[in-house]
């Protein structure tokens, strides 16, 4: 499968919207949905407003790389400024919740 058809599967599921409370019971179950949803993050601008998470393209890879091919070792090796600990975080944080 190619990158961007990796990124569309990701995007499609984060992209759901619930019309209601049973369909928002469904959604919260889904861990992607959860990443790209219900968390915010502060920018490196101590000034700037907090932000919705939304994955940038090596995070979707990585997330699709993880709940669909099920990868359970994963090494970064020198990657500066693709986010990565800010994904990690949110999933730590995720999967603890």
């Amino acid at each position: 499968m190619k990158k961007r058809e990796k990124v569309a599967a990701i995007h499609r599921i984060i992209d759901q919207k619930a019309s209601n409370e049973e369909e928002f019971a469904e959604l919260v179950k889904d861990p992607l949905w959860r990443i790209g949803n219900l968390y915010s993050c502060q920018t490196k601008d101590p000034n700037a407003p907090v932000v919705k998470f939304i994955p940038k393209l090596a995070q979707c890879l990585l997330l699709y790389e993880i709940f669909t091919n099920g990868w359970k070792r994963i090494l970064v090796l020198k990657a500066r400024q693709q986010g990565f600990s800010t994904l990690i975080a949110i999933f730590g944080l995720d999967y603890v919740m």
